[in-house]
């Protein structure tokens, strides 16, 4: 790298001894230009976590939802994540899945690498927190899905030209229903989400945890011969 531009007059000089151009061809060589050409373009950092250290935060078979929202809000934030199990989706929730002997912000970098998708609860104090917009950098500068929630705030930022969803926590049952719908029209979460709706429904509580998840499965598009 350091001797990027004399290597590439170097080159420059000699192709213009190979490729001479036609006297009558006005066009000459004047510059070598070298640069790095992706076969596949990369849309985000693809981060690798054994499977045994995220197995710890997340339910096995179930979409990856990193739920991210200021602690005021914890016990809405709560409701909110056992609606999301009983419709397939393993929902990572700071204040209540880190252990309390563990490296906190340890953990909330292991989430955020082995997400799948995550949620952003736009309330009126969201940005004031020291952690959110990080959270939601990582899930950007990753490439995947984040769902703005609009919960007294428009979405700002990177993920400001997102269409944002309204969201109650006041109805987190809803809320979990229409999270689950925006997944399954996803490209990259629809599979995962499907998979998801079934492990929900095999380890459904109750039978009105049943019936929701079986809605859900009723309207999904996801679910095909090839599925």
């Amino acid at each position: 790298e350091p001797r990027l531009d004399e290597v590439q007059t170097r080159i420059a000089a000699k192709l213009r001894n190979v490729v001479k151009a036609d006297p009558e061809d006005r066009h000459v060589l004047g510059s070598v230009d070298v640069s790095a050409i992706l076969e596949t373009p990369m849309t985000g950092v693809r981060l690798t976590v054994p499977d045994t250290d995220a197995g710890r935060l997340w339910q096995s078979g179930m979409l990856r939802l990193f739920v991210s929202h200021v602690s005021e809000h914890k016990t809405e934030v709560s409701e909110l994540k056992s609606a999301l199990l009983d419709l397939g989706v393993s929902a990572f929730v700071a204040h209540e899945d880190i252990d309390p002997t563990a490296v906190w912000q340890a953990d909330i970098e292991l989430a955020a690498a082995s997400m799948h998708a995550m949620a952003a609860l736009l309330t009126a104090d969201f940005h004031e927190s020291l952690w959110t917009d990080q959270e939601v950098g990582m899930a950007v500068a990753r490439g995947v899905l984040v769902i703005p929630v609009r919960v007294g705030r428009n979405p700002y930022g990177f993920i400001a030209k997102r269409q944002a969803m309204k969201g109650d926590l006041a109805n987190p049952g809803k809320l979990a229903a229409d999270m689950v719908r925006v997944l399954l029209e996803n490209q990259s979460t629809v599979r995962m989400m499907c998979e998801g709706l079934v492990v929900g429904l095999e380890t459904s509580r109750s039978f009105v945890a049943a019936r929701a998840v079986s809605v859900s499965i009723a309207g999904a598009h996801g679910f095909g011969a090839d599925q």
